[in-house]
């Protein structure tokens, strides 16, 4: 399979490349980029480079476009891509816009191809170990909290052009909105959400809380934001299990990863050994286009593109002096 990398943004080089590597099925890259690429030796990866998208998808026709621009201009190369008759790959958030999902998603079953929104912590194990313990426990999931901030970006960083697609429920949105469809199979019953502006930065919301509601009286509620110190956890909780994650989100490929648990007034730890969360996506999305059966993917991509649509817009705004 011949893959095009359309971008070389910051996630390409230091994630997707590498990850690149280890996936069995890809025996071709190409990468289109109007950036530098003096980096790509480093990474060990062997590519034909174009400086023109347009040229790149005519010329080295690819099985598979991964999708890594800023993200205005996802929809647009999305559709481009799928009408070239690649399946595509793209850099979350996939769309600013519920009706560009929608119509894309249509657009790849029209043509029998896939459509993924690169959401990869969804694939990392400790995932499913959390699923496990609570199976193991005799209990069940009913409360989620959680938190994923970083301190404030150079001012020319994409995230704080509204022309770019930036702001925090764009770029951290994805991760609060498919907590739900993780954990409890399901779209959220109610939202509330309130965004938060600062000074400088009026333009795009810097922060958001949120809470969402779903059936049988469980709910997820959290804060993100690019306004303070480094955090990115997850708690869930169950009538006799509580289960704490550090670096829940963005969880190095190197790193083993630990499961604070309490239960029954115990607490323990499980190790979740290494794992390249970029890499198993990967495969899995490859396996999914070898086998044709992507459907599971596009409705993925759909069901929180929905749920990010409702988040926007249920927002109040506040403004932090």
């Amino acid at each position: 399979m011949k893959l095009l990398l359309l971008g070389y943004s910051d996630i390409a080089r230091r994630r997707v490349i590498p990850a690149l590597n280890n996936v069995k099925r890809i025996h071709s890259i190409c990468i289109a980029t109007e950036t530098q690429f003096s980096e790509l030796n480093q990474n060990r990866l062997s590519a034909t480079v174009y400086r023109d998208y347009l040229t790149a998808l005519s010329s080295s026709k690819p099985d598979l476009v991964y999708i890594s621009l800023q993200n205005s201009a996802h929809a647009e190369w999305v559709k481009t891509s799928l009408e070239y008759g690649a399946h595509v790959i793209v850099d979350k958030p996939a769309f600013t816009k519920l009706s560009d999902a929608t119509e894309l998603v249509e657009l790849a079953r029209q043509r029998g191809l896939c459509l993924s929104e690169a959401l990869v912590y969804a694939y990392h194990p400790q995932i499913q170990a959390i699923k496990s313990c609570f199976a193991r426990a005799n209990s069940f999931i009913r409360e989620i909290t959680a938190t994923f901030s970083f301190p404030p970006l150079p001012e020319n960083n994409f995230r704080y052009s509204p022309a770019l697609g930036g702001g925090a429920l764009f770029d951290l949105g994805p991760y609060a909105t498919s907590l739900g469809r993780l954990f409890f199979n399901n779209p959220p019953l109610h939202l509330s959400c309130q965004t938060y502006f600062d000074q400088i930065h009026q333009q795009v919301e810097t922060g958001f809380s949120f809470t969402m509601d779903y059936t049988d009286d469980k709910f997820i509620s959290g804060n993100f934001n690019f306004t303070g110190e480094y955090v990115n956890q997850i708690k869930v909780s169950g009538p006799n299990l509580t289960i704490d994650v550090d670096r829940a989100f963005t969880t190095p490929p190197d790193y083993k990863n630990i499961l604070n648990l309490h239960q029954d007034g115990d607490r323990n730890t499980l190790v979740v050994p290494p794992a390249d969360s970029f890499e198993i996506f990967l495969n899995h999305v490859v396996d999914a286009i070898v086998d044709s059966q992507h459907e599971t993917l596009l409705n993925d991509l759909l069901t929180d593109a929905k749920a990010r649509e409702q988040l926007s817009n249920c927002n109040s705004r506040v403004t932090i002096l």
